[in-house]
């Protein structure tokens, strides 16, 4: 599993337009639950990194995956990818505060 492909590719913040600006995109959120309700993108879902591999994923779709660093969502993209998906993905939300953020 070669993950490393996957560390920013482009800034968090362009990334992120990019996605909004596609319309088949689905921005999934890999942190665990209680992160995600705290915070999270405008629009995305929740399937935290332990449950990737056996999620539903909807097919022919763009995906942009997300955690708080970068690490995890790196990781869920490689997972993708076995399961024949080509996933994009956006990096850590630590730093972004930018209007599509969600705030509890």
């Amino acid at each position: 599993m070669n993950m490393f492909k996957y560390f920013m590719k482009g800034k968090f913040s362009d990334l992120l337009i990019e996605a909004k600006k596609d319309p088949s995109a689905v921005i999934i959120d890999v942190r665990e639950e209680e992160a995600f309700k705290k915070s999270h993108i405008e629009g995305s879902i929740n399937i935290p990194l332990d449950e990737i591999a056996s999620a539903e994923i909807p097919e022919g779709k763009t995906l942009y995956l997300y955690c708080l660093t970068g690490a995890r969502s790196a990781k869920a993209c490689a997972i993708l990818e076995e399961r024949g998906f080509i996933p994009q993905n956006l990096g850590g939300i630590s730093g972004y505060m930018g209007e599509y953020l969600t705030k509890e």
